[in-house]
């Protein structure tokens, strides 16, 4: 059976969609317990007005690569016509990570890590050190 006809038996006959798998962490009821918990707390405080919102930081991480590659893991482009390219790309490029964080206030800090792998000891190690920049600026009551 040719790609094309299956194609057709899946989408038209059998009215099937095709769907990228997504995977997550599993959660259990503990887990589930536990999240409720922390949003009710936080809710609460919330609703007391015990937590200064000016004072909250959200941080993330990007890593870019050197090469120009994109990571098209949820790229997608819809054309009337197949792109006919292939794409090769090294297995271990070059790359740097960008660590940053924001506030009510707009961008508190950014840092190029040169470290090969943000593992736990090397994330750490990060938010030590904004948290002791952000203390001196009073952004951590």
């Amino acid at each position: 059976m040719s790609k094309t006809t299956a194609y057709k038996l899946l989408r038209e006959d059998l009215k099937l969609f095709p769907y990228k798998i997504q995977f997550c962490q599993q959660l259990t009821t503990q887990n589930q317990i536990e999240r409720k918990e922390f949003a009710e707390i936080l809710c609460d405080k919330f609703d007391r007005k015990r937590v200064d919102v000016n004072k909250i930081i959200m941080s993330d991480e990007a890593h870019f690569q050197l090469t120009g590659y994109v990571n098209k893991q949820n790229y997608r482009v819809w054309r009337s016509d197949r792109p006919d390219t292939l794409e090769e790309r090294l297995l271990h490029a070059k790359r740097v990570t960008v660590w940053a964080a924001v506030s009510a206030d707009g961008l508190e800090d950014f840092q190029f890590i040169r470290d090969k792998t943000v593992n736990s000891k090397v994330y750490s190690r990060i938010l030590k050190e904004f948290l002791s920049k952000a203390k001196s600026k009073d952004l951590c009551g």
